[in-house]
């Protein structure tokens, strides 16, 4: 079976007036279907210039990119991408924020869906509030649902939990993480907290400094019916820390 995601031998060189730099050097990996897969490394290595390569945002200087075994450019699969902030519009409702969309890819809302989820996810009663009447674990919840009302295959998560304070910041990694177990969505989380990416993931794919390659794939054990609040208490949460603290050294 082909998996959803692989990049292969991707690099991505910079150009300026003067000379070339280069940001991403041989790059490969795959990411199977349903899995959770996270990207830790250096600050500056290029975490999220992938993501970018990954989503077509960016084309690479060489190497590809492919999508249920087709090259990004010409893969009809959709792709959900949550940012750090939010980027939720201040002045649209909770339901018009996450039916926005849909409003860009069809001219028009199907509020059957919207309202599915939120009401699945605990939203419904402020559909018709506005943002910032909202806290800040609420607002990313609703930032997922907007994402998912689009039924992506992928989802690409940058620094997601990455603006909130660290006691929303747990509760919020419990909340998303059960949202995305129960869409069985595909994930590709970017994070420089490698206790996140260790609580969350199934395996964790590290990163060098730039020009970034893989240095090494770490497959996670950890017991999985748990929340991720609750697997860093287990015995091999901290080997992993370990592992992956020695690898960024």
């Amino acid at each position: 079976m082909l998996p959803l995601l692989e990049i292969k031998d991707i690099g991505l060189n910079y150009h300026s007036k003067t000379d070339e730099t280069c940001a991403i050097d041989n790059i490969s990996f795959c990411v199977n279907s349903g899995e959770f897969v996270g990207l830790v490394g250096p600050s500056g290595c290029g975490k999220t210039t992938l993501l970018s390569l990954i989503s077509g945002i960016l084309t690479p200087s060489r190497g590809e990119v492919l999508i249920n075994g087709e090259n990004i450019n010409s893969s009809k699969t959709k792709i959900g991408y949550m940012f750090q902030r939010d980027l939720l519009f201040p002045w649209r409702t909770i339901l018009q924020n996450v039916n926005l969309g849909l409003e860009l890819n069809k001219g028009k809302s199907d509020k059957t869906k919207a309202i599915e989820l939120l009401k699945k996810y605990g939203v419904y009663d402020f559909k018709d509030k506005y943002p910032n009447e909202l806290s800040g674990g609420m607002r990313q919840r609703v930032a997922l649902i907007r994402t998912l009302v689009l039924k992506p295959q992928l989802l690409l998560l940058d620094e997601p939990f990455g603006a909130l304070d660290y006691q929303t910041r747990q509760h919020v990694i419990d909340d998303i993480s059960q949202i995305i177990k129960n869409e069985n969505m595909t994930s590709l989380l970017v994070t420089h907290d490698i206790t996140e990416a260790i609580s969350m993931c199934d395996r964790v794919i590290v990163l060098s400094h730039r020009p970034s390659h893989v240095k090494k794939v770490i497959e996670i054990q950890l017991d999985k019916t748990k929340p991720p609040s609750q697997r860093k208490t287990q015995t091999k949460f901290f080997d992993y820390q370990t592992q992956i603290w020695k690898e960024l050294a």
